[in-house]
């Protein structure tokens, strides 16, 4: 991937939510996910509604062959909220935020269970399979076997989308191959380089699809665009519970790294929100020679992409979507036309107050609001998890004894201090007000807030009935479908 990124246009101001479900939901609709009550994780009754458009949807009325490959994590509780009835023509992959890496079960081994069954699904048209016999294939493998079923086959008198949303790095971060964790003997920080070693396995996937499209004679006409949906997870604060009995992700946390900035997942800080992203083209018409190699400072948002892509695929039509049309300036390395990013909204359901379960959580997750009007971002409340953590072997910072930005509001240049070390709400009182003014004015909600997901999944007895019937999950809900 590095060399694919410094051959192409890195994307170096790219945000998203601070969590898997938001951003992912805001990539399909294009819209702020708030609009649709999407404040954090919902639980497995939620979903995006369904009078919102899915980027595919559109792209197949252009013409586009859709397929969706990997994760989902917008809503299946009926069959019209799955991906082949939104707008894909197939879909191999797993509903909910995570999945066993080998045995593709939910939750993963170390949650306790109400119901544990196979969250592997392979979908086409208006039929859904569960997947049961792929216990010895990693998911990495899987997904790939099936893009290059996909490629192989794709008429070449259409356009093809493939969304494709790889498991890694994701938790619950299982054992990775022997011999990619062989590739880093010097990192002795053994969830380090067992992360290290997934992401590897990441880098080996992007590798075997640039492969496919170059032998089935697709790639000089591709666009491969990559983000990554949130920030790294970090090892927990307390790592009073993880030892040699409990090394799970629920003890220890994470591994990602997002030095120099502040925070990761689960946090309204720049770490969390502010992601890797790139585009490569070998085609000269896509990408002009000129800017290869380059960077691109403009400021993006993951809702950007359904505008962007449509626009790439010469759709001219506006969706009324929150997005902003963004491929033209990307590709020419003009200004971006976006100026302001809801990083979370204020309004009479978010508000800058913490619940119990905000408040006992080892990820330590933000339940503050926060705002970007470039250079300058807001954060009302608490922001999460703030330590600086750098690669081993340096040690993390502390948390901040008194959590910045609940008292008094905080504002930092992200300009200029990127790692938001230096608070300027003192000195600029009447800008704050007008940001938090500002972010009211644009928090209007369309939706009541989703269902939130839990530290302990919790499905209802519908859902679990249907899990011990089939063996794995699958919409549960009647809808108005007749199959």
């Amino acid at each position: 991937m590095d060399d694919l990124a410094m051959g192409g246009i890195r994307v170096q101001r790219f945000y998203t939510p601070k969590e898997c479900a938001p951003s992912r939901t805001s990539m399909m609709t294009g819209r702020d996910p708030f609009r649709y009550g999407y404040y954090r994780n919902p639980s497995d009754d939620g979903g995006v509604p369904l009078n919102y458009t899915m980027l595919p949807q559109v792209l197949k009325e252009a013409g586009y062959k859709t397929h969706a490959i990997g994760k989902w994590h917008c809503g299946f509780p009926t069959l019209r909220h799955t991906p082949t009835y939104r707008g894909f023509d197939s879909f191999l992959g797993y509903w909910h935020w995570g999945e066993e890496y080998t045995e593709h079960v939910f939750p993963p081994y170390y949650d306790s269970a109400k119901c544990r069954g196979v969250d592997m699904t392979n979908a086409t048209g208006r039929r859904l399979d569960p997947v049961l016999t792929a216990g010895s294939t990693r998911s990495a493998d899987l997904f790939l076997d099936q893009a290059e079923q996909i490629i192989a086959a794709h008429p070449k008198d259409h356009p093809l989308y493939l969304y494709l949303a790889l498991q890694n790095a994701h938790d619950p971060y299982e054992e990775a191959p022997v011999e990619l964790t062989r590739k880093y003997p010097e990192e002795h920080n053994v969830f380090r380089r067992n992360f290290s070693a997934i992401v590897t396995e990441m880098d080996d996937a992007v590798g075997r699809l640039v492969f496919t499209l170059k032998k089935h004679d697709l790639w000089e006409d591709t666009l491969l665009w990559f983000n990554a949906d949130n920030g790294g997870e970090l090892v927990h604060p307390d790592l009073s519970g993880c030892n040699a009995s409990c090394s799970t992700p629920a003890c220890c946390g994470g591994a990602g790294n997002n030095s120099p900035l502040r925070g990761g997942k689960f946090t309204l800080w720049e770490g969390g929100l502010r992601v890797p992203a790139f585009a490569y083209s070998p085609s000269a018409k896509l990408i002009p020679r000129w800017r290869r190699g380059q960077e691109w400072h403009g400021l993006m948002h993951t809702s950007d992409l359904f505008e962007t892509f449509a626009q790439l695929a010469g759709i001219e039509d506006s969706h009324g979507t929150d997005g902003h049309r963004l491929w033209s300036v990307i590709q020419n390395g003009h200004a971006s036309s976006r100026t302001e990013i809801i990083h979370q909204a204020y309004n009479q359901y978010s508000n800058g107050s913490c619940t119990a379960a905000d408040l006992s959580s080892p990820y330590v997750p933000s339940c503050g609001v926060a705002f970007t009007q470039w250079p300058y971002k807001l954060v009302v409340g608490f922001g999460g998890d703030d330590r600086h953590v750098p690669l081993p072997p340096d040690a993390p910072k502390a948390m901040s004894k008194s959590a910045p930005c609940v008292e008094t509001p905080c504002l930092f240049d992200i300009e200029n201090d990127p790692s938001e070390e230096h608070d300027l709400a003192s000195v600029e009182e009447r800008r704050v007000q007008r940001l938090v003014d500002r972010l009211k004015e644009l928090s209007a909600p369309e939706c009541l807030p989703q269902p939130p997901d839990s530290l302990t999944p919790a499905p209802s007895d519908a859902e679990c009935d249907m899990v011990h019937r089939t063996g794995a999950y699958l919409p549960w809900q009647k809808d108005e479908i007749d199959l």
